[in-house]
C-alpha cells in the first residue's frame, strides 16, 4: 500500500513540476515580448549608436550599396537582451545618416 501511495505522490509531483515549469517559461516569454515591444517603439527613428550603446555590438552587420545597413543582434549570445525560450533576433534597418528606419524582433521557439 505504501508503494502505491509513494508512486502516486511521485507522479503528482512530476505533473505539478512540469506545469509550474511551463507557467514560469510562459511568464518569462510574456515579459520578454513586452520588453522587446517597448524597445522597438523607443528606438524607431533614433540613432543606431544609442541602440548599440544600450545592448552592445551587433552579432552581424550588412551594408548595402545604397548606404543603408542591416544590424542584427541575437540572444543568446547577447547578454543584454531579455532571456526567454529559444532564440531572440533583433533586426534594425539603418539609413545612410545613421537613423533607424525600421526595427523588429522575432522569437524563434522550438
Amino acid at each position: 500500500m505504501i508503494e502505491i501511495a509513494t508512486f502516486g505522490l511521485m507522479v503528482f509531483t512530476l505533473i505539478v513540476g512540469a506545469l509550474l515549469r511551463d507557467f514560469v517559461r510562459a511568464q518569462r516569454d510574456r515579459a520578454r515580448a513586452a520588453r522587446m515591444g517597448h524597445l522597438v517603439s523607443e528606438f524607431t527613428s533614433q540613432p543606431v549608436e544609442s541602440l548599440v550603446y544600450l545592448i552592445g555590438e551587433p552579432f552581424e552587420t550588412t551594408e548595402a550599396m545604397s548606404g543603408r545597413a542591416l544590424f542584427v543582434w541575437k540572444s543568446p549570445p547577447n547578454e543584454k537582451l531579455p532571456r526567454g525560450s529559444g532564440l531572440l533576433t533583433l533586426i534594425a534597418t539603418v539609413e545612410p545618416e545613421g537613423l533607424i528606419s525600421r526595427i523588429e524582433w522575432r522569437d524563434h521557439i522550438s
